[in-house]
């Protein structure tokens, strides 16, 4: 059982529930005692129950013994006999007692909430009273033989009928929904509405000539759906209570009803009053209920930044939420009605139309990234989660639901961390003294180069140039002078390497390599003595050369490629060419000339340890 709220003072004493129990107990009595000492409505039951609930298992003795004593006081101050006093003390201690351990655990002491549904209190309590009704009628046979066929449903019905309208009464007393209905702003029509069934209660159960009752319930209804389940609830007590007077006396259309006793219309109109309550209190509820599930979905939709839509499975819109507004510009009532895709970037629209057809088909939820536009012309980037929703009866695809946020500050970021990738990339394939292309990338170009001029029976050519005298150069200079001069031969080489698929590169030390797609040997070699020409127009001094400025030896090789040969081939003929341009004396041009029966497969094992594939 929960931990027990705590109180102090003379509230939670055992003599105030004796005193509770004694007054309910006289009120229960002068507001519904007919003859043959029956009552028609009994509340002092549903009242201390109500009292004694948030409190701990522990003190119920003491505040059950109380109300058993206040209970026999009141009995005996009204006149009923001690046997039948003492027989409906120990019962209504029992119903109290029993029903408190079986729904004491539903009760949450800290919120004041009673976590129980009313068809589930309602069975507990009819199952309580019935259980110690039975438990009783040995008694009331023995002391009432003659009134017990009326007596014990007049009992049940009674206290089943109390227990329910005070439990549900506290409960919205706990929710403050009373609070609520006299507010300020409600309790005119608050007061309208008790006014309005107190008067129909009054003209109808002061006549017998109408059963006219039924027009009660209706109004109750109304007065529901209206005002709310506390105004409900309230009015459906007002009249009880004076309905229950009226028919005690012998008036209203329940009276008139042919009877063999006087209990007889009264445990008719017992029973309209479960039914009332009975059609009020549950409808109630499910309204209680829907009104904070629509409170809670507007206050997500109002106050959420993501823009919620709701569409046809053609894609015209029937609801958006207001966050429309802040994010694209645009308000909820301009775009009702509308096509989704009108507020998407033309290059965007196709890829959401091919998703309606597979929303139509099955499809349960997709993702969606588009350009959406604002008002003011421009687009936002969107992310959109897109579920189908289908009908509640059929199943079929009924209509999509959108949840689009606004991601623009993420594309934001992504694209910087593209470019910052990007330029590592960059980075990662130049070499870092020359800006030309690293050794790493022209293995890689070449691979893919050799693969594709196979496959096209394209030519494929490569040159391979290495400074002269560059050591004596470094020694005699220093080696500032060296890069320099490394530097100079790269931009010779990428001004005259220029189309979109060849590939300067710096091949190592003071090696350099160009690779010439779809050129043959003679291009590679009109290619090759441009650089030359361009490097002897720079004129470089260079104290150690034999020329006297900076010059460059080249071999040249070109191929299309077969089935049997390897890249490594290419690039063993074109040092083959410049080892014998350095033999020849440097600073010159060597062309090789391919093999074609010399083994490419022990070629390109002896370049194996040079070329990484």
């Amino acid at each position: 059982m929960g931990k027990p709220l705590r109180h102090t003072g003379f509230a939670t004493s055992p003599v105030a529930t004796g005193l509770l129990m004694f007054t309910a107990v006289l009120a229960s009595v002068m507001l519904s005692h007919c003859s043959g000492n029956i009552t028609a409505l009994w509340l002092a039951n549903g009242v201390v129950f109500v009292w004694l609930l948030p409190r701990s298992f522990r003190t119920w003795p003491l505040h059950l013994a109380a109300a058993a004593f206040g209970n026999l006081a009141a009995a005996m101050l009204t006149g009923f006999p001690l046997s039948l006093n003492l027989i409906s003390v120990w019962a209504n201690m029992a119903e109290i007692f029993l029903l408190l351990m079986l729904t004491q655990r539903y009760f949450e002491p800290a919120s004041g909430k009673f976590r129980i549904t009313p068809v589930r209190f309602t069975a507990l309590t009819m199952g309580t009273v019935g259980a110690v009704a039975i438990s009783c009628i040995p008694l009331l046979h023995y002391f009432y033989p003659c009134r017990l066929s009326l007596a014990v449903p007049n009992w049940y019905l009674s206290d089943v009928l109390g227990m329910l309208l005070v439990s549900s009464m506290a409960g919205l007393v706990r929710r403050r929904g009373f609070q609520v209905a006299f507010s300020r702003h409600c309790r005119r029509d608050t007061w309208f509405c008790l006014l309005l069934i107190v008067g129909l209660t009054g003209f109808i159960f002061t006549q017998s000539a109408l059963p006219f009752q039924f027009v009660v319930l209706s109004a109750l209804v109304l007065v529901l759906f209206w005002r709310g389940l506390a105004v409900a609830m309230l009015a459906l007590f007002l009249h009880t209570v004076l309905s229950t007077v009226l028919t005690i006396r012998g008036l209203g259309p329940l009276a008139t009803v042919p009877h063999i006793s006087p209990i007889l219309p009264v445990i008719y109109l017992q029973l309209y009053l479960l039914a009332a309550l009975a059609t009020i209190y549950p409808i109630g509820r499910m309204l209680h209920s829907k009104a904070r599930l629509e409170k809670l979905n507007d206050m997500l939709a109002n106050h959420s930044r993501d823009i919620i839509t709701r569409s046809t499975m053609q894609g015209l819109r029937t609801y958006c939420s207001p966050s429309m507004q802040s994010v694209l510009g645009w308000s909820p009532s301009e775009l009702i009605g509308e096509q989704v895709e009108c507020l998407m970037h033309p290059d965007d629209v196709g890829v959401y139309l091919d998703m309606l057809p597979r929303f139509r088909t099955g499809q349960e939820s997709a993702a969606l990234y588009y350009r959406g536009r604002h008002k003011n012309g421009g687009y936002v980037h969107m992310e959109a989660r897109m579920s189908m929703v289908r009908d509640g009866v059929t199943g079929e695809p009924y209509e999509i639901v959108s949840t689009s946020r606004d991601v623009t500050d993420r594309v934001a970021a992504e694209l910087k961390l593209q470019a910052a990738y990007d330029s590592m990339e960059r980075l990662a394939s130049l070499d870092a003294l020359t800006g030309l292309a690293n050794r790493r990338i022209f293995d890689q170009t070449l691979e893919r180069e050799w693969r594709r001029a196979h496959r096209e029976g394209a030519p494929l050519a490569l040159l391979l140039l290495d400074v002269d005298f560059f050591k004596p150069y470094n020694d005699a200079l220093g080696h500032p002078a060296g890069d320099y001069c490394l530097r100079r031969i790269a931009q010779c080489m990428a001004d005259i390497v220029q189309r979109p698929g060849d590939l300067a590169a710096r091949y190592g030390g003071e090696e350099f390599v160009a690779l010439l797609p779809a050129t043959d040997t003679a291009g590679a070699l009109h290619i090759a003595h441009r650089i030359v020409d361009a490097l002897a127009e720079l004129a470089i001094p260079h104290p150690e050369s034999p020329v006297g400025r900076l010059s460059v030896s080249a071999g040249v090789a070109g191929i299309v490629p077969d089935s049997g040969a390897a890249p490594g081939t290419l690039i063993m003929a074109a040092d083959r060419a410049l080892y014998a341009a350095k033999k020849s004396g440097r600073n010159r041009i060597e062309v090789a000339v391919m093999d074609q029966q010399e083994d490419a497969a022990d070629l390109a094992s002896a370049l194996s340890p040079y070329f990484v594939r």
